[in-house]
């Protein structure tokens, strides 16, 4: 029901932008639209051979890198076409051995909803929070009934919480997750 939810949102082959090379990893950027990596996958070409094959990334933990490169069963591998990554704040660290070249990246994603905008409902126009003017309404992404009637309910669960009639919210909440079992199962 989730993978429903969120199909629109799933970018699928996009293409990274290389950003530079280090010693032992190319790092690519990641689209503005970004929100969760699904699928990571590429080319590589390695020193003294002209094929380019096809390389398998496996995202890790940062902690484990080090020991990933120097253990022989996780380390680059050209002739096995397999890798591993890791996400950090410049985009994509993609690992690999010093006579590697990674000629592409592509990733499948989730990407991030664009904002909700009303400027219809006020003036014609306003300035967001992000110092922007906005002059065009944009609906809320998702079609899904059942999705908006939850996202409906926890508004106003939220707003029953923060206005501090607790009795009406934990009623509130409970309808939610009666509701939420209905459809789960």
């Amino acid at each position: 029901m989730v993978r429903n939810h969120l199909r629109p949102l799933e970018i699928k082959n996009y293409s990274l932008e290389y950003l530079k090379e280090g010693f032992s990893f190319s790092l690519f950027k990641f689209p503005e639209d970004y929100y969760r990596g699904l699928r990571i996958f590429g080319r590589i070409k390695t020193e003294g051979c002209n094929q380019e094959r096809d390389l398998v990334i496996f995202k890790i933990q940062t902690d484990d890198i080090n020991d990933s490169l120097r253990n022989p069963y996780w380390e680059p591998s050209f002739e096995w076409g397999e890798t591993f990554a890791d996400e950090g704040a410049e985009g994509l660290f993609v690992y690999k051995k010093p006579e590697h070249l990674i000629s592409s990246i592509y990733i499948d994603y989730i990407r991030k909803l664009k904002d909700i905008a009303t400027p219809s409902l006020s003036d014609g126009k306003y300035v967001n929070t992000k110092g922007e003017i906005i002059v065009e309404d944009q609906d809320f992404e998702i079609s899904s009934t059942y999705l908006w009637r939850k996202i409906l309910s926890l508004s106003v669960a939220m707003a029953l919480r923060d206005i501090g009639q607790l009795d009406n919210f934990e009623a509130k909440v409970k309808e939610i997750i009666f509701t939420d079992s209905l459809y789960l199962k």
